[in-house]
């Protein structure tokens, strides 16, 4: 098979204690023609420093330097400096098997999809898989993959030229992955999941997500309502099904959830300057738990959650702060 050139972008923010070893699982693919974009987004530390000493041991790594906007920031100045006809995205904290590049690039000449990815996990547990490809159409993608938790950019390879110049948001800080596959998934769009686990991914204790809350944390919520939009107007006869309205509906709610268990860890006093932004979830989870069927999509115990917080955020909040 033809080695076409792969862009890897990697992303990078005070990357330094990681780096080195996800630009070298980069380096270690058996699959040779790839360029290694690593995007440092205004790092304070050694980032720079340590990617310039990489690009000295490989012609193929090459550092770009940019003002800190964020991931999606990085990620869209990594897509602008690509020249590889294949694009696949590593995390900074993250690695990849050696041969998930071949694997990936291999599902795509035989499939012909658009993009194809593979499962991930720790590092034992790299390889593990049946290696079966499941290939999946336009509202598949939406109803079998995003819809079921597969909204990840990262362990995925796309067709540059299928990604049509569209670009990661600026705006959100949360969920800017699912929404950019939205944005290129269209109705004869073809995606191709291997069933192998060829992607390390590394639990940042620091990441997005585990961090206390925040402001940006409310892109929780917004990503969510941005996504059942984007489903509505481009395919409006997937919309209609009640199925994907009720899994919509369930995620929306469940987001709203972790959001205020976030504002739970508030002391009192600051959370009552998110007053009217507590209100306003209420509301739309009282709305959400009016759509027919969501309830059954609903994880355990966020049945007893949603009801609580709808009746009443104050009791919410001590229910959800004394298990700290």
């Amino acid at each position: 098979m033809e080695e076409k050139l792969v862009s890897v972008i990697i992303p990078a923010y005070n990357a330094a204690q990681f780096l080195s070893r996800s630009v070298e699982s980069a380096r270690k693919q058996t699959w040779k023609n790839i360029e290694i974009l690593v995007t440092d987004d205004g790092s304070a530390d050694r980032t720079a420093e340590i990617a310039r000493e990489l690009e000295k041991k490989d012609a193929r790594v090459r550092l770009v330097t940019k003002e800190n906007g964020g991931v999606s920031s990085a990620r869209n100045c990594g897509l602008a400096h690509a020249s590889g006809e294949y694009v696949t995205f590593l995390d900074a904290d993250d690695a990849l098997a050696e041969d998930m590049i071949r694997e990936l690039c291999g599902v795509l000449e035989k499939s012909g999809a658009d993009f194809a990815g593979c499962q991930f996990g720790d590092r034992e547990e790299l390889g593990e898989g049946s290696g079966a490809v499941t290939v999946l159409t336009g509202p598949e993608i939406v109803r079998g993959a995003i819809l079921q938790s597969d909204t990840r950019v990262w362990s995925k390879i796309f067709r540059r030229e299928k990604l049509s110049g569209e670009k990661f948001s600026e705006d959100l800080t949360i969920g800017e992955d699912m929404l950019f596959l939205l944005s290129i998934v269209r109705p004869d769009t073809r995606y191709a999941l291997l069933d192998r686990k060829d992607y390390y991914y590394y639990v940042n204790p620091q990441g997005a997500m585990e961090r206390g809350f925040c402001p940006s944390y409310f892109d929780q919520i917004t990503c969510w309502q941005q996504a059942e939009a984007r489903i509505r107007e481009k395919m409006p006869d997937l919309y209609k099904e009640q199925g994907v309205r009720a899994r919509l509906a369930s995620i929306r709610a469940v987001s709203i959830c972790l959001v205020a268990g976030k504002l739970s860890k508030l002391p009192p006093e600051e959370r009552k300057g998110y007053a009217d932004r507590i209100r306003s979830m209420q509301e739309e989870l009282r709305e959400l738990l009016g759509v027919p069927g969501m309830k059954e999509y609903l994880p355990k115990g966020y049945g007893v959650k949603t009801a609580l917080l709808v009746r009443s955020a104050k009791l919410y909040f001590a229910a959800a702060g004394k298990r700290k």
